[in-house]
């Protein structure tokens, strides 16, 4: 059977509130060359890039022929918000005859130009000033097969839809002067990118909660108002329950008081640890699901993010966003495991969806050499190895830099393979933190209630830390609190305590890192039927590159109009399954 692949491109015009204009009132591109898109995991930057043609400079200025009678004129780029007409979001200007017009004398409805009195006779004596693409704005690129666009129903429209993103500058591109390049980031990189605090709430802590606070902070700030992320509070989380019924892709309980918000999430049954998509409410009771994995009476289940158990004191200021969630996403502060998480843009409910999921072990497919795939790159990576790393604590409270070396002599074979950690800088700070917020009175303070100083009081000795003592190779003693009589002690047990947190979260690095992983690019036919869900483990059997029945997690996907890159790599540690 012919397979026809489609793309489509759409620009949501940025107005003068930070917010973006309607996806149905967007402009849709036309001719776009060398469209490509890059969905990734973590850390790792969404993006996308093509070329614009941009003939006669259209992309910029387009121009019509008055003749005294007609005052309307379609525009040939549009449709234009009408927040950019006039006012202070002005971004489209109109001149006759070189002259420019005042507002008053035009109107613009959609993309339609009309004039209250017809322009003279004159051939392209009418210029409009557009910028088509401008930085700031948001793109949207939809990949599918066979049908036209507008032949899509709802669900298939949310699957074509591979990535929304902002535009950095639009550029000339290098392949010719009637072309404009446009290159741009996911929200993963334009919002997180934001310097952030995480605080230590009132009464026990976790990751996911740490995580929520970050991104409350972000949702807070000035010019945040049109990219809000979805998950900043307990109630966007996640929600819980456990199934009452059983039916094919169907999820059922009936105190699950299912509305809209689910519609597009993830959902994990945490009794057999599969996870799906929601792709309808069909009642406060039921739920569509797109894999079949609630087949059992009373399986428990989330809707949304992981939840983590492992208590945990946090707190980090004057760091990226990202940085804070990619070190709460460890397993020193998860206790299970390292979680991935990534940003989605959500079609069901216009919003832009946080995702910070366990990872799970279940694979989802199988990829044979020979038969699903066309072009094949595999090799072990050692660019990633790590076993030494330089970390930073902080300052100890008398100002001494707390940095130190974690090295492991069995990891060999590399060479030494260096890294210097700055994650850890907030060590010091967070333990003094911590000591005044569990008793305030212990402490001098500010005259807004801040602390004030790195020591306690002088009456307040002798002082008894919120931490169980160590001894001078860091070994702690269960159930017994450190204590200091001066403030010289005061300084040494906190240097001590910072240092060696530090140590064991450079421990988790090496850990992680200290083995060549398998990493695999496969190139796989666009008339595929297999669905490749992000974070997920596939079994891959490449016999001629040296893997066998492997498993390999799924971490990036480039997509062209002609071809679909999927990107492996083995996890920090082995799977065992």
């Amino acid at each position: 059977m012919v397979v026809y692949n489609h793309q489509r491109v759409l620009v949501r015009k940025k107005l003068s509130d930070n917010t973006w204009v309607a996806p149905e009132n967007a402009i849709v591109m036309k001719d776009v060359v060398g469209l490509k898109i890059n969905n990734n995991i973590g850390k790792r930057r969404d993006t996308f890039s093509f070329d614009a043609r941009n003939h006669n400079n259209r992309l910029h200025e387009t121009f019509y022929s008055g003749d005294g009678t007609i005052h309307d004129f379609t525009l040939s780029e549009g449709p234009i918000p009408s927040d950019l007409v006039s006012g202070k979001g002005q971004k489209v200007y109109v001149y006759i005859s070189g002259v420019l017009q005042a507002t008053s004398t035009y109107t613009i409805s959609g993309s339609t130009l009309s004039f209250t009195s017809a322009p003279a006779t004159g051939d392209r004596n009418i210029r409009v000033v557009f910028p088509v693409l401008s930085t700031g704005d948001l793109l949207r690129v939809y990949f599918w097969k066979n049908n036209d666009f507008s032949g899509l129903n709802t669900l298939d429209q949310r699957n074509a839809l591979f990535i929304e993103g902002t535009i950095i500058e639009p550029k000339l591109s290098k392949n010719g002067k009637n072309k404009i390049n446009v290159r741009g980031f996911g929200l993963i990189d334009t919002i997180f990118s934001g310097t952030a605090f995480s605080k230590n709430p009132t009464g026990t802590n976790y990751s996911h909660l740490a995580i929520q606070g970050v991104l409350s902070f972000l949702n807070n700030l000035g010019g945040n108002e049109g990219r809000q992320i979805y998950g900043a509070n307990p109630e966007e989380w996640s929600k819980t329950g456990t199934t009452t019924g059983v039916t094919t892709n169907k999820l059922i309980d009936s105190a699950g008081g299912f509305n809209s918000e689910v519609l597009g999430r993830v959902v994990t049954n945490s009794t057999d640890g599969t996870r799906t998509r929601i792709t309808n409410v069909d009642s406060g009771s039921i739920l569509t699901v797109s894999e079949d994995i609630f087949k059992t009476n009373g399986d428990s289940y989330y809707i949304g993010n992981s939840k983590t158990t492992k208590e945990i004191s946090y707190n980090s200021k004057y760091r990226t966003a990202i940085e804070i969630i990619e070190e709460l996403s460890r397993n020193s502060k998860t206790g299970d495991g390292q979680y991935i998480y990534w940003v989605e843009y959500n079609t069901d409910n216009d919003r832009y969806d946080f995702i910070w999921l366990k990872r799970l072990n279940n694979i989802i497919d199988t990829l044979t050499e020979g038969s699903d795939m066309n072009h094949i790159n595999v090799r072990r990576a050692v660019d990633d190895v790590v076993n030494a790393v330089i970390f930073n604590a902080g300052n100890a409270p008398n100002g001494t830099p707390i940095e130190g070396l974690n090295f492991n002599p069995n990891i060999v074979g590399f060479g030494v393979r260096w890294r210097y950690v700055s994650a850890t800088s907030g060590k010091s700070t967070a333990l003094l933190d911590a000591e005044f917020q569990a008793d305030k009175t212990l402490w001098n303070q500010t005259s807004d209630g801040q602390r004030d100083g790195n020591y306690p009081k002088s009456s307040s000795y002798p002082y008894t830390f919120t931490f169980d003592t160590r001894d001078s190779n860091g070994i702690i003693t269960v159930g017994t609190k450190a204590t200091a009589s001066t403030d010289s002690e005061f300084n040494d047990v906190i240097y001590t305590e910072a240092y060696y947190q530090a140590k064991e979260d450079t421990n988790d690095i090496i850990q992680l890192f200290s083995n060549p992983r398998y990493k695999a690019d496969l190139e796989i036919p666009t008339s595929t039927t297999k669905s490749f869900p992000l974070g997920e483990v596939f079994t891959l059997d490449i016999p001629s590159f040296g893997l066998n029945s492997s498993k390999l997690r799924l971490i990036e996907i480039e997509r062209t109009i002609n071809k679909i890159i999927v990107k492996f790599e083995e996890d920090e540690e082995t799977l065992e399954l």
